[in-house]
């Protein structure tokens, strides 16, 4: 039963980050960008919040206006998440809270952070990136998956 929903999981995991990955390189669909880093950082909080919370279609409406795709492709990936939640609790219990784990900023120019999604019996990753032109920051690319122990050095 375990191997069978880590499969599951597995599967789920590798569906959303291609997606995500395929979709996260058109760059149309922001109209706004953050000012600065603690905006970024209070977004990402957020959007933590929003999904521990299974509040999926603001968190998603509320990142359609920085990030670098498609208003439709945000609404499909929205639709996709939303799918995923009665299985995600049913593995992994109640949500318990959120924790960053990691940040890491590039010369400014790149700032990626990682948050744990904690449940009952295990935990989600949630890896926001954001990309600054000097004119300010735009999310470049939102992925969860259950590869926690990738965070593991």
């Amino acid at each position: 039963m375990i191997n069978l929903l880590k499969l599951n999981l597995n599967i789920m995991k590798n569906n959303i980050t291609m997606l995500l990955l395929a979709i996260s390189t058109s760059f149309f669909g922001q109209s706004k960008a953050f000012e600065n880093i603690n905006q970024v950082r209070e977004n990402s909080k957020k959007v933590a919040t929003q999904f521990l919370n299974k509040d999926m279609e603001n968190l998603f409406n509320d990142l359609k206006p920085y990030w670098v795709i498609s208003d439709s492709q945000i609404d499909t990936l929205k639709i996709r998440t939303q799918g995923f939640v009665p299985m995600i609790r049913n593995s992994y219990g109640d949500s318990v809270d959120v924790v960053k784990i990691k940040e890491t900023n590039l010369e400014n120019a790149l700032l990626q952070e990682t948050y744990l999604v904690r449940y009952l019996r295990s935990a989600l990753r949630i890896k926001l990136l954001y990309y600054n032109n000097n004119q300010g920051w735009f999310l470049n690319s939102f992925e969860w998956d259950d590869q926690i122990s990738e965070e593991i050095d």
